[in-house]
């Protein structure tokens, strides 16, 4: 490999280092569309949401094998919270702190 390769290559892992912006699909409208391709993508049924936690867990975090034996594998937390239009299935990012707290 050249010099001026290997430098290329270097430049493009810094430039994948860095943190990405996030979009602002909620000021693009975009967030219904985003919440379909998920919906669409995923089982449903196998997503711990929002009102699950709080209803059947009394907002209390689940051990994982707590959350198997609902039939649980997936709960999913956004970067940014968009509001009620997310709510129905991805938890805001506040919760990142919690959940780690709760599987350290």
């Amino acid at each position: 490999m050249s010099l001026d390769m290997s430098s290329s290559l270097a430049s493009a892992a810094g430039h994948l280092a860095q943190p990405l912006m996030p979009l602002p699909v909620q000021t693009w409208g975009k967030v219904p569309l985003m919440m379909q391709q998920i919906v669409d993508a995923l089982p449903v049924a196998a997503v711990l949401t929002p009102s699950e936690w709080r209803q059947q867990l009394g907002g209390r975090w689940p051990s994982i094998e707590e959350l198997v034996a609902m039939g649980k594998r997936l709960l999913l937390v956004s970067q940014e919270d968009y509001g009620a239009e997310m709510q129905e299935l991805i938890f805001p990012k506040w919760v990142e702190v919690q959940l780690k707290s709760k599987l350290l």
